[in-house]
């Protein structure tokens, strides 16, 4: 099975992760900065995960793609064709060549692997009096160290060649998580679907009739998740 639905499971909980932490509205300096760090790891995570899930898509997709393109229905062709220009946008003629994908880059530079370089580039930026916020606890696992979520961030913006004064090259990276887990969401599940129909049609027929309802779940606007924690 190519488009692995694992990816779709794990881009909902990174999303929802980052949902959570960067909701956070405290008054107090540290614990902002605490879900701002949870936040960008979160990011970072999720924009490699997706990359990582286009790059098995291109490897085995194509396999078997004949059998099923011509029964995906309209909205996930569409989605995999965006996909596509979003990961391998094509050179027009007489055009400079197309930038990589935002996505692809921050997996290279600070996902998955950190570019040595542009990191120190981006730490050079740093002015010598500005506040880093190290923030140092009796437990390691409450320890902070923002300076590097700075750095992070300056990187990003280095990436899109925007300015992180405003946070905007972070939003603009949020942006693209968004728009890119929509499109797989899509696509997965139209994949899925006739996967199932091929290869598992008595079990479809009993889904109807399998239906498990929930309790009642937290709301996901009212759930926080703090980087700083009770130890006990």
């Amino acid at each position: 099975m190519s488009p692995d639905p694992s990816l779709a499971n794990d881009v909902q909980m990174l999303n929802k992760q980052m949902q959570t932490s960067i909701r956070e509205e405290s008054d107090i300096k540290v614990v902002q900065h605490g879900a701002h760090a949870m936040a960008m790891l979160n990011l970072r995570m999720l924009a490699g995960r997706l990359y990582e899930g286009w790059k098995t898509h291109k490897e085995h997709y194509p396999k078997i793609s004949a059998i099923y393109d011509k029964e995906l229905k309209p909205n996930a062709k569409s989605a995999l064709t965006d996909l596509e220009n979003y990961f391998s946008p094509k050179q027009a003629e007489g055009q400079p060549k197309p930038s990589r994908a935002l996505l692809a880059m921050v997996r290279d530079k600070i996902g998955f692997h950190a570019d040595f370089k542009m990191t120190a580039a981006a730490f050079d930026e740093c002015k010598d009096d500005a506040i880093m916020g190290e923030y140092l606890c009796k437990t390691m696992g409450n320890t902070l160290y923002f300076s590097t979520e700075m750095v992070h961030l300056e990187v990003v913006a280095k990436i899109e060649k925007s300015s992180s004064e405003d946070a905007a090259s972070l939003m603009a990276l949020m942006d693209h998580t968004r728009d890119v887990t929509s499109l797989f969401n899509t696509f997965v599940f139209g994949f899925s679907a006739i996967f199932l129909r091929r290869h598992f049609p008595k079990k479809i027929k009993k889904l109807a009739r399998k239906r498990v309802v929930l309790p009642s779940q937290p709301k996901l606007r009212d759930l926080r998740f703090s980087f700083f924690t009770e130890l006990e």
